[in-house]
């Protein structure tokens, strides 16, 4: 080969490989950004409790072999309970329970959520409605192989993003007790949460003078500086 055509040849290589360069370059994709774990979507934190699997022989004698006096209901509530998968149907969202029953799931969307528990014999599921995507909601349910009960509900507004000021926004659900004053200004306490009513307090499904001790009610407020929540609606949980 000549060196004219050596020369050519290098020249006709070098501007291929230019030109191959250009054109993957032009292609390149956008790298994703990284969204922290958690800064988008409701919080749900729950607590699991009961059983959904049978005590076998094996889990009885493992209680007794290590001298606890708790009983072989304790070792078969916490065999049963840490090993259960959490998942919010319809989504790659999951996650596991610990050895307390307890889970975190981070990133939920917005609106009505199904739970779905499963693992250990159980294939239960819960709803939970109206999340919002400020929410951190805290939960503890009954499991009993496929039945589920949600036991208690409270939801919190967490900070505001893209905002300098605390969402004050507060939920509680469950049994009234310590009830204590007049109508319309009501005092009293769900699920150790202390809540009081007034006149612009809204209640639907029951009357202000029919909260009784014992009456279970659902709670929408203001959560105040003291931890107690100003009722803005109380609502009959039947």
């Amino acid at each position: 080969m000549t060196s004219v055509h050596f020369r050519v040849l290098l020249l006709a290589i070098f501007t291929a490989v230019a030109a191959a360069c250009g054109s993957n370059a032009s292609l390149s994709p956008t790298a994703p950004s990284v969204t922290r774990a958690g800064a988008s979507g409701a919080v749900i934190i729950g607590q699991v409790n009961g059983a959904s699997a049978p005590i076998t022989t094996r889990d009885t004698a493992g209680v007794s072999g290590t001298g606890e006096t708790s009983g072989a209901l304790d070792a078969f509530g916490t065999l049963a309970t840490s090993t259960l998968t959490v998942k919010i149907t319809g989504t790659n969202i999951s996650t596991t329970t610990d050895g307390q029953g307890q889970f975190t799931l981070t990133g939920v969307p917005p609106g009505d959520v199904q739970l779905e528990f499963s693992g250990q014999g159980t294939n239960a599921k819960i709803v939970i409605s109206g999340v919002s995507a400020q929410d951190e909601i805290r939960i503890s349910i009954t499991l009993n192989g496929n039945n589920a009960h949600v036991d208690s509900e409270r939801r919190n507004g967490r900070e505001d993003r893209g905002k300098d000021h605390e969402i004050n926004e507060a939920e509680v659900k469950g049994a009234a007790s310590a009830l204590s004053g007049t109508c319309p200004s009501l005092t009293f306490t769900v699920q150790g949460t202390k809540v009081t009513t007034t006149a612009n307090t809204k209640f639907d499904g029951i009357t202000c003078a029919r909260v009784q001790n014992g009456t279970i009610v659902e709670v929408k407020g203001q959560r105040q500086a003291d931890g107690t929540i100003a009722a803005a609606k109380v609502e009959l949980d039947d």
